[in-house]
Formats: structure tokens, C-alpha cells, sequence
């Protein structure tokens, strides 16, 4: 599989400071938006804090790291690379192969954020003093590799993962708010999933978080969109999949934005957009 991505922030029309960061590393085939709360310096603190320890996970060399994928018990060596991409199989093949990477990657990145919210909350909570600094920030990111025939997701709070497969648009993540938590084992998730400000679970917030993770399977064509509730509060589902469905990455994320934008541009607001392009 090959992909085309793009990223972007924009402190928006309203909001002093930006405490929305993404990060895009193709090299590492993660893509992450956090959308920070807590003041100013704190919200941009947490969530530059999210996207740095996720990527210092899937950066490290040492396959046996939160965050890096092993396909087989032994991955490592001058065969590494044969089995990655697919040439060896270690002992599965076809569909149980993707479906054994997918449970392992979906596994790792879900370890990955739960160590980005412990490095959150410490700092929040480092000077040892009564009141602790209210730090906190959602997280949406996925990983996907050349070899890949699945990707695998894992999220926080409200930032959003959506899929565009043809004509369909589905919202793959269900927020954290009371509005999102019937959806948590229930599917699908409406378009119309209301927005609010309300959440029940963020980075930082406590020791321990409860992260949402999946996979969805890989199809040429698809359009996958992770973003702040700055741009999905903002434009409607039937705009963003007509965004979706048409241009560039990069045509794509600037139009959601320039959207966005016009509705007010009421808070920071932020978008990856990864194509599949076969």
C-alpha cells in the first residue's frame, strides 16, 4: 500500500494561542491530532506532550517498545525487512496473518498513548503542591504501514477518526461524552454525534485512562480524516464528505480548514488527512 498525507493546525479567529498540535511522520506511519485543555500553556504543554511520546514510541529501535510492530516472535535481523513485507509469513498466512498484525499494532498503540498519559499527569502533577495544574488533552492517532493491510487507531476524548470509502462516510471513534458513550459497543456511530465540551476521559487528567482502539481494513481509494472538534463542530457531515471525496490531501485539509474558517473559526483547528492510493 502506498499513501499520500497531509497535516495542518490553525490557531483559528477567536482563540489568543493554539493548543491543538499534529503530528505526520510517514517514515513512521503515525499520524496523530491533539487537541490540549487547561489554560493557555498547559493545554499546549499536554498536548505537544501527546504527539512527542507517541512518536518517541514508534521511533525507537528496540522492536519490543509500545508502539512498534513485531509480525513474528523474532523480527529482528537481516530478515526483518523480508518479513514485513510479507514475504515471510512466520508460520500464519492470508487473512489470519493481517488480522494477528492488526490485534498487535492496535495492542502497542494503545500502550503507546497510555504512556503519553502518564507522562502528562506527572507533569501536571510534578511540583508536589495540593492544587495540581489542570492539564489535559485529547488524542486521536493511527498507524499504518507499506506492508499493511490494516490500520490500526486508538483515541481520547473528542478528536475524531472518519473514513470516506467511495460514496460512504463513517465516523470510526466514539467521543468521550455522554453523548458518545452508548456508541462505545455499539455501532455505527451517527454523523450527527453532538459535540460538547463535556468530556468524561482525557490525557492527563488521571494516573490511568481507559483508551479506545480499533482497526479498520484497507481499500484503495479510501480517505481517512483525524481531526479537532474545531473543524468537525464546525462543518457538517454531508460537507466533510464532499470534501472527502475529492483532490489531494493537501486539497482536502485545506478545504476543511478554509470551511471551517468560515463558520467562525471559533476554536483552534487542526486535520490530518491520509490517502490510500494503492
Amino acid at each position: 500500500m502506498r499513501f499520500e498525507s497531509w497535516s495542518k493546525s490553525d490557531v483559528g479567529l477567536v482563540r489568543e494561542s493554539n493548543q491543538d498540535h499534529v503530528g505526520c511522520f510517514p517514515d513512521l506511519g503515525l499520524y496523530i491530532v491533539a487537541d490540549g485543555m487547561g489554560g493557555h500553556a498547559d493545554g499546549e504543554i499536554a498536548s505537544s506532550m501527546a504527539v512527542a511520546s507517541l512518536r518517541d514510541a514508534y521511533d525507537r529501535e528496540d522492536d519490543t517498545q509500545p508502539g512498534r510492530t513485531q509480525i513474528v516472535a523474532n523480527s529482528s535481523g537481516p530478515m526483518a525487512w523480508l518479513v514485513r513485507l510479507g514475504l515471510v509469513r512466520g508460520g500464519t498466512t492470508g487473512a489470519s496473518r493481517d488480522e494477528a498484525l492488526a490485534r498487535k499494532e492496535v495492542d502497542r498503540l494503545a500502550t503507546a498513548v497510555e504512556e503519553a498519559n502518564r507522562r502528562i499527569f506527572q507533569r501536571g502533577h510534578q511540583d508536589g503542591g495540593p492544587v495540581a495544574r489542570a492539564m489535559g488533552t485529547t488524542v486521536i492517532a493511527v498507524v499504518v504501514h507499506e506492508w499493511s493491510r490494516r490500520l490500526a487507531w486508538a483515541h481520547v476524548g473528542d478528536s475524531r477518526l472518519y473514513r470516506q470509502r467511495g460514496s460512504e462516510l463513517i465516523l470510526l471513534t466514539a467521543d468521550h461524552t455522554r453523548f458518545g458513550e452508548p456508541y462505545r459497543e455499539k455501532r455505527p456511530v451517527p454523523l450527527d454525534l453532538p459535540h460538547t465540551n463535556q468530556l468524561t476521559s482525557a490525557l492527563g487528567v488521571s494516573p490511568d485512562v481507559g483508551v479506545a482502539a480499533g482497526s479498520s481494513d484497507l481499500e484503495e481509494g479510501d480517505v481517512y480524516l483525524l481531526s479537532s472538534d474545531g473543524v468537525t463542530g464546525l462543518v457538517p457531515p454531508d460537507q466533510i464528505a464532499e470534501v472527502l471525496a475529492r483532490g489531494s490531501a493537501e486539497e482536502i485539509g485545506e478545504e476543511l480548514l478554509r470551511r471551517a474558517l468560515a463558520k467562525g473559526g471559533t476554536d483552534n483547528a487542526s486535520v490530518v488527512v491520509l490517502r490510500v492510493l494503492g
